[in-house]
């Protein structure tokens, strides 16, 4: 039943992925959708290394306690940190890289994903080990609706090109990690215990 919902979800969500690109194709330059996207080739890259595997690991932890979830917060939380200095240190480079002198600014602004991200990864993955996989896809439904439907679209109409996008990409985050914390309410205190280190990072 959960496999179920969540495939609709998936595909309603792609449905809406599509209209939002058809509604900002026709208020943006395709060059504009060019600097976003070179910066996300790195932003998306470093997206998969933030979580270190730990969500997985909450996901399959049989006997998950609450010194695991504090620890694996403070993982995730210091990890996120990294990644955004490496991100503000290399983005000279990477805009280099593409021959795209705006692409510095906008990967140095969606740096802050991985912050935002950070927030969400321990309550999203708490729930998929509830077996509440839907509600998960739900929350990003809305967030991309809210998102880029609604903050990009409207930040596009005022003229602040390629910005426009870059401003969606974070609110679509900031909205989906502050929902599914608040709806987890996981603890918060930073916490690294080595016990329990070892168990997240094996």
């Amino acid at each position: 039943r959960g496999a179920a919902w969540t495939s609709g979800l998936y595909l309603v969500s792609k449905a809406g992925e599509l209209v939002f690109t058809a509604i900002l194709a026709r208020l943006l330059a395709p060059t504009e959708f060019g600097v976003v996207a070179a910066a996300m080739v790195f932003i998306q890259f470093a997206k998969l290394f933030v979580e270190i595997g730990i969500g997985a690991t909450i996901v399959q932890l049989p006997e998950l306690t609450r010194t695991h979830v504090r620890t694996a917060g403070t993982l995730v939380a210091l990890n996120a940190v990294l990644f955004f200095i490496v991100a503000q240190v290399t983005a000279p480079l990477i805009a280099g890289l593409f021959a795209i002198p705006h692409v510095e600014g906008v990967l140095r602004l969606l740096a802050f994903i991985f912050l935002l991200q950070a927030i969400g990864i321990v309550p999203e993955n708490l729930l998929v080990s509830r077996l509440q996989a839907p509600r998960v896809m739900t929350v990003e439904i809305v967030a991309k609706l809210v998102g880029f439907g609604g903050i990009g679209a409207l930040c596009a109409f005022n003229g602040l090109g390629y910005w426009s996008l870059a401003i969606a990409g974070l609110a679509e985050t900031s909205i989906k990690a502050v929902t599914l914390a608040l709806l987890v309410r996981p603890p918060l205190a930073p916490m690294l215990d080595r016990a329990s280190m070892r168990q997240l990072l094996s």
